[in-house]
């Protein structure tokens, strides 16, 4: 198997396996592919979230479930990065 790493960190094995489960692949082959990029994806987003010195603030939902520091940075991150444009009446009657 290749060496999956980003920016210096290597991405383990184990953690491919694992991501693996999640992957919509035909393969083994695919699936292990779709689950290296999720994970590269992945710690590249938490390498710009620590380069810009975010702090995690986990949310914690209704059934009383916590998220995750890494996803709450991530959250974080994508919330920072991403302007959602509001659509107007006209947009939306031109659209549907």
């Amino acid at each position: 198997m290749q060496t999956v790493s980003v920016n210096g960190v290597i991405i383990e094995e184990r953690c491919i396996a694992a991501e693996t489960q999640n992957a919509d692949a035909d393969s083994a082959e695919g699936a292990r592919a779709a689950a290296a990029r999720a994970l590269v994806i992945r710690t590249l987003l938490l390498q710009e979230a620590q380069r810009l010195q975010l702090q995690p603030a986990p949310r914690v939902f209704g059934d009383g479930v916590r998220e995750t520091d890494e996803d709450a940075l991530i959250r974080q991150l994508l919330d920072r990065e991403i302007t959602v444009p509001q659509a107007d009446a006209a947009t939306c009657r031109r659209y549907y």
